[in-house]
């Protein structure tokens, strides 16, 4: 098939002279026939299947025409059928119109007709998209499609459409198989089922509901969706729990790198990325910051470089700032440190006991070792812990132990304050220290540890562009700590479009922006988590952990962290106030 300009009517010659070629055959003969297709749903649709679309009739395209697979809804439809017949449950995250609606009502089909007594329940958020009648988007409407254009051999005998296409269930009175369409709230709560189908499954307003009532209906789940947001359907393709199939425009041979630009000029960034893209995270309302600014960050560097941009390097900024998120129980501790632009490597680890000594302790060495001037560290709650054993109920200077640097037979010497933490963290958790660690020392390093309370609020000394200060504009401090990574990332975007000569592209200053490392997919992940909204009294603040907690998102406590290395340094003796962030 010429997927750039289909030709269905040999597919359609191709199909009368199969026909033929069954309808001759002896009955043991077409019984081999019936079971190959049985075992193979696949070749069956391929075969037999039809599909529906008028957007193209003026350009002398059927309407109706023949549903041809191409190797990607092939394999969808195997994997379908491997979920079904290992009882497990199947993920599958798509771009829009791909056939992905149309291959699942085939396989359902199929089970109808060569499956007895299988019932499959096909569901979705809302009623129109189930079951309307004369409605080809409707699932059980596409169902009665295809059952409508089979030859009469897959037909079961005494078959009458009026009285076995029903609204909302389809019956086959030969074997006794049904499909039966269940809206919203209600999916699951028909009855068992052998498998279940749960069309654009983000949408659903109750998905906790849904997902109770299927674990009792079925023993295989089918949860098909385009991407919208970042709750359960979200966190499913996330589990490796369930098998996972991730249908992306590209494997669409009749979509192309010109199609896609298309759609992107017409529809532009947010849309695209939502319904082509299959990015979850744009479909969230008010993100404080956004996918693609972090994917920019992480090229951001080299591509500056190959522009001809002279970068300071790292130990250019003597100033770096190390941020720590106090674990307690089960949740880890994590520490970052960040020298001007450049974002060090997360280092997060566990201690069973919540012993915040020995977490004031490592914070404290790594920061050392990162030769960050400040350690930034959350007080409340179980930082109390830290705060005590730092004896630091106010900021103060604190001499630290010497920093232990290179020798002979130790670490390579172009390993990165990252890898080396790293590396220590590891030997830590294997309860002993690095047979290499270094010995020899060299200076003191002096660390400035201060206790941050969140829930404080904003500075009243650090002034906006727009004249107004942190705390005019912010909720409280962790709202203007999060607004400084959302200019941050932002510019890091803008500055990577002005580097690689995109459109809308900003020349920023460094100290704008910001380079994440290589990896770092945890602290990513977290950073597009929180949104952010306007209070009655017309200040930003930042989504809470518990409402994170409502639409499924976790703790963001890498993010937290790196947010906590711009917590601004109070204003400097003399009477003269600090402006910005450094």
């Amino acid at each position: 098939m010429d997927w750039s300009a289909p030709d269905y009517h040999p597919v359609v010659l191709e199909r009368m002279e199969r026909l033929k070629r069954l309808r001759g055959l002896d009955p043991d003969q077409k019984a081999l026939v019936m079971r190959h297709y049985a075992l193979n749903p696949a070749d069956w649709v391929d075969d037999w299947g039809t599909t529906f679309d008028p957007r193209q009739v003026e350009q002398g395209m059927p309407a109706s025409r023949p549903m041809v697979l191409f190797p990607r809804q092939r394999e969808f439809i195997q994997f379908m059928h491997g979920c079904n017949v290992d009882r497990e449950d199947g993920v599958i995250e798509k771009t829009r119109e791909v056939g992905i609606s149309w291959c699942a009502i085939h396989y359902a089909v199929h089970a109808w007709i060569f499956k007895p007594g299988s019932v499959v329940g096909v569901g979705s958020y809302e009623d129109q998209r189930v079951d309307k009648l004369g409605v080809m988007d409707s699932l059980l409407e596409k169902a009665r499609h295809v059952l409508r254009n089979l030859p009469i051999e897959f037909l079961p005998a005494g078959f009458q459409d009026k009285e076995h296409l029903l609204h909302k269930r389809l019956v086959n009175p030969q074997n006794g198989s049904q499909i039966i369409g269940e809206t919203g709230d209600t999916i699951g709560r028909g009855g068992r089922a052998t498998f279940y189908i749960i069309d654009e499954y983000a949408f659903l307003k109750h998905p906790d509901l849904v997902d109770s009532s299927l674990s009792n209906t079925t023993e295989c789940r089918i949860y098909i969706s385009t991407a919208y947001g970042l709750g359960s359907f979200y966190k499913k393709t996330q589990n490796p729990v369930y098998r996972q199939f991730r249908f992306e425009w590209r494997q669409d041979p009749r979509k192309s790198e010109k199609w896609y630009q298309k759609f992107l000029a017409k529809y532009g960034p947010e849309i695209t990325a939502r319904e082509v893209d299959i990015d979850h995270h744009a479909s969230v309302e008010n993100l404080v910051v956004e996918a693609r600014w972090l994917e920019a960050s992480q090229k951001l560097l080299d591509a500056l470089i190959k522009k001809g941009v002279d970068v300071p390097p790292r130990n250019s900024y003597s100033r770096g700032v190390g941020g720590l998120d106090v674990g307690g129980g089960a949740a880890p501790s994590v520490f970052i440190a960040r020298h001007g632009p450049y974002v060090g490597t997360p280092i997060p680890w566990k201690s069973d006991d919540g012993n915040t000594t020995i977490t004031a302790e490592k914070a404290l060495r790594y920061a050392r070792r990162q030769r960050t001037e400040f350690l930034h560290f959350d007080a409340p709650a179980v930082g109390k812990g830290v705060a005590s054993t730092l004896r630091l109920s106010d900021p103060k200077d604190r001499v630290m132990d010497p920093i232990p640097l290179e020798e002979p037979g130790g670490p390579p010497l172009n390993e990165t304050p990252e890898q080396r933490a790293r590396r220590e963290v590891e030997a830590m958790f294997a309860g002993s220290q690095p047979e290499d660690a270094p010995r020899a020392i060299m200076g003191e390093q002096l660390v400035k540890a201060r206790g941050i309370q969140t829930g404080n609020p904003a500075n009243s000394w650090v002034r906006w562009p727009d004249g107004r200060t942190s705390r005019q504009s912010f909720a409280n401090l962790k709202a203007e700590i999060w607004w400084v990574l959302r200019h941050r990332f932002q510019a890091s975007y803008e500055l990577w479009l002005w580097a690689t000569d995109q459109d809308g592209g900003v020349q920023h200053d460094l100290d704008e922006v910001l380079f994440l490392p290589a990896g770092c997919e945890q602290l990513k992940k977290e950073l597009v988590g929180p949104t952010w909204h306007e209070k009655p009294n017309g200040k930003v603040a930042i989504e809470s952990k518990d409402d994170l907690k409502k639409r499924g998102v976790a703790s963001p406590d890498e993010a937290d962290t790196l947010a906590l290395t711009f917590v601004p340094i109070p204003p400097v003796s003399g009477g003269h106030t600090l402006e910005g962030y450094f």
